[in-house]
């Protein structure tokens, strides 16, 4: 319950639960995400913890595509970051999710079309990725790409606000 509330000890203590089964059966997905939950808090043994599970579940081809997504992103060329990114974002990674989410909200390197980019907030969203949330939420308030509704709005930003997104906090 602490850890749903946004508590970043807990959240801590649940991920380690999680990953060595104490208690609960042991889910290492469920893991990676309390502690990347508590990491987005500013824990830092969180972080140190998430880093080195991921460097341990993520590919070498993994975090080169995602290292040259950025790269690409920082050239300009839009279209080898969608290239780059899709893949990931289909195999689950928020990040990229998030990333597709803002270029689809953008048409940067994409058409621009709300529905895809709502499709890829809600995705990191519910596993939640905080600016995913927070996005997620201005385009409820907006009516942008999905019916206009204040109270899934509020819902998306409540949850966001919840991790410490200071943007969702004044929405």
């Amino acid at each position: 319950l602490a850890g749903e509330q946004g508590f970043e000890q807990a959240q801590y203590n649940l991920g380690a639960m999680y990953y060595s089964g104490f208690g609960v059966s042991q889910d290492h997905k469920e893991a990676i995400k309390w502690f990347r939950l508590s990491a987005e808090q500013g824990n830092a043994e969180a972080k140190n913890t998430l880093d080195s599970l991921l460097k341990k579940s993520t590919t070498s081809d993994e975090s080169s595509a995602l290292e040259d997504a950025k790269e690409a992103t920082l050239k300009g060329d839009f279209k080898k970051t969608h290239a780059l990114l899709l893949p990931l974002a289909e195999q689950g990674d928020v990040t990229a999710q998030y990333n597709l989410g803002v270029m689809y909200e953008a048409g940067d390197g994409v058409p621009q079309d709300a529905k895809e980019a709502i499709k890829w907030f809600r995705l990191a969203a519910e596993q939640g990725h905080r600016k995913s949330q927070n996005n997620l939420g201005g385009m409820y308030r907006r009516g942008q790409g999905v019916p206009k509704d204040v109270e899934e709005a509020v819902k998306w930003f409540r949850l966001s606000a919840e991790q410490g997104h200071s943007s969702a906090q004044i929405n």
